[in-house]
């Protein structure tokens, strides 16, 4: 699921796995396709596939690199639940 809560604009992609490939593509068509004149922020959790890593294994260098030019990433904290917690 990929949201914009600042624009009113929310999109989910649904496919058969959730691989490596498939967020690739869904990065590049985030970038590509809903925005492309803006730099992105993702705000990510920590899945196994959830890294900009994944654009190299399913693009070329210089498409994967300029993918990963447009984007910022920002990783919800491991142990979320640690920080609210009061001794």
């Amino acid at each position: 699921m990929m949201s914009a809560p600042l624009l009113g604009w929310r999109h989910v992609k649904v496919t058969d796995r959730r691989t490596k490939p498939d967020l690739a593509h869904v990065l590049k068509d985030l970038a590509d396709v809903h925005f492309p004149d803006k730099h992105i922020v993702l705000v990510m959790d920590h899945l196994n596939t959830h890294k900009l890593s994944t654009l190299y294994n399913a693009f070329k260098p210089a498409e994967a690199r300029r993918l990963v030019n447009r984007f910022e990433v920002h990783y919800t904290p491991k142990h979320g639940s640690w920080l609210n917690r009061t001794s």
